[in-house]
């Protein structure tokens, strides 16, 4: 895929970050738009489709991306199709090696930890 520098670190877990966006609303409309479309496909005898698109961008000079995720659906209809177009877009922090999360690391790191807090 490219020469980042990645080998050995912690990679994003793509389905637990889908989890994460807008605040699990995102995976919500994947699933909801996935099964309208099978159900159409089904209906209608025509093809749909689903694009899923994610985009990132630097924000500042921190180490944080603004993700947009957007979803496309076309759902077949006796007579054409029905285009829905749903987006919105997440900050993430971006970890060693590229690894992207809701809450940087250190937090995260903090709340595995087994001993007791006093």
């Amino acid at each position: 895929m490219s020469n980042a520098p990645n080998r050995g670190r912690k990679k994003t877990d793509f389905a637990s970050l889908m989890t994460e966006l807008g605040g699990g609303v995102f995976e919500q409309q994947i699933n909801q738009a996935i099964s309208d479309i099978a159900a159409n496909v089904l209906q209608h005898g025509k093809k749909g489709k689903l694009n899923i698109s994610l985009e990132l961008k630097r924000m500042g000079k921190g180490n944080m991306v603004e993700m947009k995720h957007e979803i496309r659906a076309e759902n077949p209809q006796a007579k054409g199709r029905l285009i829905e177009e749903i987006g919105e877009a997440d900050s993430l922090y971006v970890g060693a090696g590229g690894f992207l999360s809701i809450t940087p690391e250190t937090q995260m790191d903090l709340l595995k930890r087994n001993e007791p807090v006093s």
